[in-house]
């Protein structure tokens, strides 16, 4: 005995192989194998016991489903291969839970020829059926739960694999039939499948969800769990009762005609959202039934899968949520009326039309309009004091009832007609009118002061482009140094040798600077040709013309000048010009007075120069 942890365990001393020691030299071996160590294995495929070593071929009893003497197959019902310890798994786990019953393909043959002799039944089976058959010659039997193939893995038309089960397509009630994984359905009622969101097989896999879950272009609605798409139209459009389409209502009146028992739906929205929406349904032949709401979820169309024939069930509107508990009274988790949570009734206004012409007046907002068996004229009109016509659309379902009094036809005529809807207004509201004729005028008053103010500015930077280049010009002009002295007085004589000219030298004067001749600077000293001081000229100082500019701030003055030198010199004259600022009258440079201040630069025969009289003394720019 070994002592291990406080514990007592026996010993093997010739090992134990495939078992375990239980008392000391004696081994407890697994299943399918024997001897004093369990090192031998039974031939029985693992399936079962043996009486010993010497007698491994004689199996005790087989277990997995199999049978045989040495358990080397499965047995009827079950499907595999029992060879070295093979599985043989019903035939129900085989058939996708679709068929308890599968034969080899020679064997169903056989039942077929001779179902008497070879009976296809669980409890005769067994009887003339010796063992399963492999899983490559497995036949599937009458295959349940809408499910075919020889392994039930396919499903009859109008049903898709889900889990592992066939389940009937699921297209929102608008098509009978779709793929093996739920899509591709042909969506009908106007409706049609959007793009399934997703990329990895989780979420594709619920793409069977999204099947004819969109309206088509120009309808309007949510077609999930059967409801409807409903035609939009525009006020004053008119209308066949074509279920199909609305071209040409008037073109092959039988295919623009609403057989019994069909249903043709619209919607509308209100145009104006002050004047009453009227609408009105002219039949010429047969009858319907007009259904009206102001909610596209009111009505679900069902379809009689033998018949064909649809019929209308108006939904109840959304539960409201439960009154606070201390506003109303009730303790929580309590509604008033129809017990806890019971979705209030739609109130329904049922109407029999009457005569030649039925007029009806929807007062109610929420109310659901039903009016029977329309043969002519109905009129109806939903004032816009108890409609919120702007955020409101009326949605219309009318089913085709035939007529009972057609001769030959056994109730069953096609219903034509035409239906529109109208907002006439017959006045002008004039507070909406001189609103709107002033609010344009204003508007267009605005423009032309924006346009004014445009103009201006436009007007501002081309005056000072145009200044830019004036004085741009006048820049470029050549510059010279010259000197002009002013005679303050007449009196004072120069001597003749100092000049150096024929003409006797004028005295200076401060009084009338600009009539006193001019004297022009020589090359020498003040008063002669080396000495660099003035010289006489024979010209005033006035100019003899001036350019002012536009703005009357400037201008461009002339002058005549008498050159020094007499009569020996090349040039005895020459013209002057400057740019002076008018700080005075503009008529006394014109006119040959004087005025003080005028300044500016100028040039002629090659020279410019600075006018001034501050002080009656030269300025040379």
């Amino acid at each position: 005995m070994d002592h291990v942890r406080g514990q007592c365990r026996p010993v093997c001393a010739q090992g134990c192989v495939n078992g375990s020691c239980v008392e000391p030299d004696r081994c407890l071996c697994h299943f399918g194998f024997v001897g004093r160590n369990c090192s031998t294995e039974c031939r029985c495929n693992r399936h079962s016991n043996c009486d010993g070593v010497g007698a491994r071929d004689r199996c005790l009893e087989c277990h997995n489903n199999t049978a045989g003497p040495h358990c080397e197959r499965c047995r009827p019902l079950f499907v595999g291969s029992a060879l070295g310890g093979g599985t043989c798994r019903p035939c129900r786990a085989f058939c996708r839970g679709n068929s308890d019953i599968c034969v080899s393909e020679k064997e169903l043959e056989m039942a077929r020829e001779d179902p008497e002799r070879y009976p296809l039944s669980p409890e005769e089976i067994e009887k003339w059926v010796s063992e399963g058959p492999s899983e490559d010659e497995a036949v599937c039997v009458n295959c349940q739960n809408n499910s075919y193939g020889d392994k039930c893995q396919r499903c009859l038309e109008g049903y898709f694999l889900l889990d592992g089960r066939c389940t009937k397509c699921q297209c929102n009630g608008h098509a009978d039939t779709c793929n093996e994984d739920g899509t591709g359905c042909p969506c009908q009622n106007n409706t049609e499948t959007g793009t399934c969101q997703g990329s990895s097989p989780s979420d594709r896999r619920d793409c069977y969800k999204y099947q004819c879950a969109k309206c088509r272009e120009s309808f309007h609605g949510s077609p999930l769990g059967g409801q409807q798409c409903y035609r939009l139209i525009s006020v004053e459009q008119e209308c066949c009762l074509d279920p199909t389409s609305q071209t040409n209502c008037f073109h092959e009146p039988k295919r623009r005609a609403l057989g019994p028992g069909r249903t043709v739906l619209f919607g509308v929205q209100p145009k104006f959202t002050n004047v009453d929406i009227r609408l009105t349904l002219d039949v010429t032949f047969g009858a319907v039934d007009l259904y009206v709401s102001t909610s596209y979820d009111t009505f679900v169309v069902r379809v009689d899968p033998d018949t064909g024939i649809h019929s209308v069930h108006i939904q109840p509107p959304p539960p409201a949520p439960p009154p606070v508990a201390a506003e109303a009274g009730l303790r929580a988790g309590e509604v008033r009326a129809g017990g806890p949570g019971a979705p209030p009734e739609p109130r329904i206004r049922e109407v029999r039309p009457r005569g030649l012409i039925t007029y009806v007046t929807v007062i109610e907002p929420a109310a659901v309009l039903v009016v029977r068996g329309v043969r002519d004229r109905l009129v109806i009109t939903y004032p816009h004091e108890q409609h919120a016509l702007k955020s409101s659309r009326f949605y219309l379902l009318l089913l085709g009832v035939g007529d009972p009094t057609a001769p030959g036809a056994n109730g069953s005529a096609d219903s034509q007609g035409l239906l529109f809807f109208r907002q006439d207004q017959a006045h002008i509201d004039l507070f909406v009118f001189f609103s709107v004729f002033f609010s344009c005028f204003f508007l267009f008053l605005s423009l032309c002061v924006l346009l004014w103010k445009a103009k201006q500015a436009l007007d501002q930077r081309r005056e000072q482009r145009r200044h830019l280049q004036e004085m741009t010009k006048m820049a470029s002009r050549p510059f010279a140094k010259v000197t002009v002295c002013f005679p303050p007085d007449p009196a004072v004589t120069i001597p003749w040798k100092t000049t150096g000219i024929g003409l006797p030298p004028p005295a200076f004067r401060r009084s009338e600077p600009f009539l006193a001749p001019l004297l022009l600077t020589g090359g020498g000293g003040p008063w002669g040709a080396g000495s660099g001081g003035c010289c006489p000229v024979a010209l005033r100082a006035g100019p003899i013309t001036l350019e002012p500019t536009e703005d009357g701030m400037a201008g461009v003055a002339t002058l005549l000048l008498q050159l020094p030198g007499g009569i020996y010199t090349p040039n005895r004259a020459c013209l002057g010009s400057a740019l002076v600022t008018l700080r005075h009258r503009l008529q006394e440079y014109c006119g040959g007075g004087s005025g003080p201040g005028a300044s500016g630069h100028g040039a002629g025969g090659g020279r410019k120069g600075l006018l001034t009289h501050d002080n009656l003394t030269s300025m040379s720019l």
